[in-house]
């Protein structure tokens, strides 16, 4: 052993034999998820949703430079935002050197705090073998290989990662429910010190808070327990679990927190760990059995399909994208029914993919289909399935790198029966919830439509007679678009471009993005001006990429194919991740920069100028997926001002938009923190966590609500969709 000589510490330089060790580099490896730059472990930090571990530890070294932290967060990619922080890097924190390690530790326990069940396991699945990052050029992080067979160096995250095994296994779930903040001056994302992180990403105080509390309730204070460490370690503060509702009770009777069971016993299993000692844990074989009724002859004609972690009635205008030749293939769905999406688990794992059937119909045979056993109530068993799949546990399962899943990959999957009386309750709590939170669900989609279109009114108007009241007006000759500014020219769309590019369709690769790994945008990259840079998937290592088809920032991107309301819908690329494509679904217009700012002509397109020519000429042979020739765009009529009056308008249209855009931002952020709520309810009262008989017998009787039949109205309308534009029952 030797040791390294850095002023921050004294770490020593280990050597590692790679056939006893867990050796991690790809993040699409198998273990690849103990890097820190690995997708699928987003963290919430006061309310910031923050894509990678990387990211975060990136932005605490610049606690007094908040817009240097905008930047980092704000990128799609890990690796992006690393490099983002370089050029900074002399303006770190001066003690950044001496506190890495201990921002690192801290930014491993909020990735397993808001992962547990993703993470505990992939940590338990190492055994007790040294974990060891390898990498060619880091030998402080992680292990330089000298041979193949051997690794050397500090292997301080390697290190890290087992201290945090170690408490995983000793401590259990319980000490992960928050993360204390460092005891370090300024810490700070934003300008604003950061305080217990909980699972939700609230700070712990408020998520104690949500929903609501007792004024003359009494909190548990919080305490900093020692650890072992493998460094010289600052002490986080782990808090008591979550509040979560008490309910309404009688003046006579006392309602009280929800608490857990009197008697429990250890599971055996990781990721339930300790559980009510009445429940029984039998393998899903006892409580579920596939079933598959072929919709042979057409007997039915309802199309199902699993939208929002829900099973809807697709209208038949609806039907779109990869239709069956005949619905023949497809499997018939009777109430009660519960649907598993076991297709493209490599690259899709944010997608909810169960759902309960409550009509009859078909859907694709691609799709397991299960029904309950006696022992459970129907109900019960959806609800347990239910929090597995939001907590991502059903990625455990399986063998290899697949694409599917079968009952027998799943057969032994542990589900925790309580007694019947029980399922009857805890169904009944489940359901009040939901309700509750569907409906402060439904409220924010509405308030976020009131806004937008208060947003399209600000554009439309300064797109259309820009920002002097008293301008002099002109007929334009259309009678859609009526008089506009006597000074602006109106031209042909074509004669204002310099080119118009169309992009390239690989097929996905399995498995994560690598950070060298290319990527192609997907079709929801694109959306009413807004671009998002991590709607992205991977494209195979092997495929030839073709050349002049990258994106970069200032990009103007427009979507070909799409929904008719859809089709045509526009943005300009910003954050974009390196080494991503275009995809052959979204044109790329580049304007001649002499006549035209890119954002004047987003902003027009996104107007009702754009729209009305935009809907008049997508087409195609299905009605309800257009598509838009480049022949169509050279044809529209946009109006020009000078290029300085376009560059005033843009500047004015984001200002007074600005405020709008905050609010659908925060009502975006506050439906992902109910969401986080109703993923934490339900799993731990699914699970025993939480024990809430006696708040549901003091609930209220409610009338039923009628599930929604169609997209447009779950939660509030179609903000989000699971399939990227293409419904899912189109699989085969």
């Amino acid at each position: 052993m030797t040791w390294n000589s850095e002023p921050h510490a004294r770490v020593p330089t280990r050597k590692y034999k790679r056939a006893t060790s867990v050796v991690f580099l790809k993040t699409d490896a198998p273990f690849g998820g103990l890097s820190n730059m690995a997708g699928g472990y987003p963290l919430r930090v006061l309310g910031t949703r923050i894509n990678t571990s990387e990211a975060l530890y990136q932005a605490c070294r610049f606690p007094h430079l908040p817009d240097v932290q905008q930047i980092i967060i704000g990128q799609a990619s890990p690796m992006t935002a690393k490099m983002k922080s370089k050029p900074h890097r002399k303006n770190s924190r001066p003690d950044w050197d001496r506190v890495r390690v201990k921002v690192m530790r801290w930014c491993l326990r909020v990735k397993l705090v808001q992962n547990w069940a993703k993470f505990s396991e992939l940590l338990l699945r190492t055994d007790d073998k040294p974990i060891v990052e390898e990498s060619r050029r880091d030998d402080f992080w992680g292990a330089k290989p000298v041979d193949e067979q051997t690794l050397v160096g500090m292997n301080v995250l390697g290190r890290l990662l087992m201290e945090l095994r170690e408490a995983v296994k000793e401590q259990g779930e319980a000490e992960f429910l928050t993360v204390g903040p460092l005891d370090l001056p300024e810490f700070l994302l934003f300008g604003q010190p950061i305080e217990a992180v909980s699972r939700s990403g609230l700070p712990a105080r408020a998520a104690h808070a949500l929903p609501t509390a007792r004024p003359d309730e009494r909190r548990p204070s919080q305490t900093q327990p020692e650890q072992a460490s493998l460094f010289d370690a600052p002490v986080a503060t782990e808090a008591p679990a979550p509040v979560y509702p008490a309910q309404a009770t009688p003046a006579s009777a006392s309602a009280g927190d929800l608490k857990p069971y009197p008697e429990m016993k250890d599971s055996g299993v990781p990721w339930l760990g300790e559980v009510p000692a009445h429940w029984q844990l039998l393998p899903a074989l006892a409580v579920y059995r596939p079933r598959q009724v072929r919709n042979t002859g057409l007997v039915e004609k309802a199309v199902l399909s699993l939208s929002f972690g829900r099973i809807i009635v697709k209208a038949p205008e609806k039907l779109r994208g990869l239709v069956p030749e005949s619905f023949e293939t497809y499997q018939i769905v009777e109430p009660g029914n519960i649907i598993v999406r076991t297709t493209d688990l490599q690259n899709d794992q944010t997608s909810l993919r169960i759902g309960h059937a409550h009509h009859r119909g078909i859907i694709t045979a691609a799709y397991m289909c299960l029904e309950t056993k006696p022992i459970v109530l129907n109900e019960f068993g959806y609800q347990y399935l239910n929090a597995y799949d939001l907590l991502k546990i059903i990625y455990g399962f399986g063998s290899g790198l697949r694409q599917n899943l079968d009952f027998s990959d799943i057969k032994r999957m542990p589900v925790l029966v309580p007694p019947s009386d029980e399922q009857a309750t805890i169904v009944r709590f489940l359901d009040h919830a939901d309700r509750r939170i569907r409906r402060y669900i439904r409220a924010k989609h509405k308030l976020i439509k009131l806004l937008d279109e208060q947003k399209q009114a600000i554009i439309h108007r300064a797109v259309t007679r820009g920002l002097d009241p008293d301008v002099r007006l002109k007929p334009s000759g259309v009678e859609w678009l009526g008089d506009v500014p006597s000074h602006w020219d109106e031209l042909l769309l074509g004669r204002c471009l310099d080119r118009i590019q169309q992009g390239w369709s690989p097929v996905a690769a399995e498995g994560a993005l690598g950070n060298d790994q290319w990527a192609v945008l997907s079709l929801s990259s694109v959306k009413r001006g807004i671009f998002d840079p991590a709607a992205i998937k991977p494209i195979p290592t092997t495929a030839k990429v073709p050349k002049g088809i990258e994106v970069r920032d200032g990009d103007l991107l427009l979507t070909r194919s799409n929904t008719r309301d859809l089709v045509g819908d526009v943005c300009v690329a910003s954050g974009v991740r390196h080494k991503t494509v275009l995809c052959d679904l979204i044109y790329r217009l580049t304007p001649d920069l002499r006549r035209f700012d890119a954002r004047f002509l987003m902003f027009q397109l996104l107007s009702r100028i754009g729209r009305v020519q935009i809907e008049r000429d997508a087409r195609g042979s299905s009605g309800t997926m257009p598509k838009i020739a480049q022949r169509h765009i050279r044809s529209w009529k946009v109006l020009a001002p000078s290029l300085q009056e376009q560059r005033v308008i843009v500047r004015a249209i984001e200002g007074q938009s600005s405020l709008a855009d905050e609010a659908v931002a925060r009502a975006r952020w506050e439906i992902d923190l109910l969401r986080e709520y109703r993923t934490r309810l339900i799993a731990d009262v699914v699970t025993g966590k939480l024990d809430v008989r006696e708040a549901a017998a003091w609930l209220p009787e409610e009338a039923d609500e009628p599930e929604p039949l169609d997209e447009a109205q779950v939660e509030g309308g179609a903000e989000e969709s699971d399939t990227d534009g293409v419904p899912e029952e189109a699989a085969t």
